[in-house]
């Protein structure tokens, strides 16, 4: 589930070459579907029902995650644009 999304757009100032930045984050709510100690995997489910399996970070405790239990986490996404003479 989206719980909030948060956007950035910037531009090149004035006099410099042109170009911009366009960056989004979204909090996001799944479910975890299947834990894989050994590879750090956690393998989620989203709201649209989808799945997918992600790496874990090392500082995370597994064993501390059960499968069932909802995970909160936060996806950035950012673009950066320059334009070149041809």
């Amino acid at each position: 589930m989206d719980d909030g999304a948060d956007a950035v757009v910037a531009l090149a100032p004035l006099g410099a070459k042109p170009g911009g930045l366009v960056a989004e984050t979204a909090r996001v709510t799944a479910t975890l579907v299947a834990i894989d100690s050994l590879k750090r995997t956690a393998t989620l489910r989203f709201e649209d029902g989808a799945t997918k399996t992600f790496p874990v970070r090392d500082d995370i405790d597994l064993g501390r995650r059960k499968v069932g239990e909802q995970v909160v986490f936060r996806v950035a996404e950012m673009i950066a644009l320059e334009m070149e003479a041809q």
